[in-house]
Parts: C-alpha cells; sequence; structure tokens
C-alpha cells in the first residue's frame, strides 16, 4: 500500500479506467492528480478514435530526383 507503487499504477497508461477511477480518490494528492491526468489522456484518446483524426492520410512526397542518386 506504498504510496509510490499506487502513484506508479495510476500514471501508467494501460490501467484499467476502473482502478484509476480509485486512485482518483485516494488520500495521496500526487496519487490523485497521477490517475486524473491518466484518466484524462484514456478519455481524449477515446474520443479521438471516433473523430476524423483516426483515419490515416498520407501525405505528399517531396519532389527529388531518386534516378541521379549515387550509390554509396
Amino acid at each position: 500500500e506504498s504510496a509510490t507503487v499506487r502513484y506508479a499504477i495510476a500514471e501508467d497508461y494501460f490501467t484499467s479506467f476502473d482502478i484509476l477511477e480509485v486512485l482518483a480518490d485516494d488520500e495521496n494528492p500526487y496519487v490523485q492528480h497521477a490517475a486524473k491526468r491518466t484518466m484524462a489522456k484514456q478519455e481524449l484518446a477515446y474520443k479521438l478514435s471516433f473523430t476524423d483524426y483516426s483515419v490515416v492520410r498520407q501525405l505528399p512526397l517531396a519532389k527529388n530526383n531518386s534516378s541521379k542518386r549515387s550509390a554509396v
């Protein structure tokens, strides 16, 4: 029940949301803050997964003369 261990769990992005909710009410304010920050990151990632930002866009390549490259 070390605060250091709880803090490390609260900072881990892959900690389940249910565990983070418990840690968000921890007695240690640093653990609380870390849990809330991780929850916010997870929520943002979840929201972005349902927007146009989740579409992979292909950027145009810079024009270059690949045929004139010298062998190294």
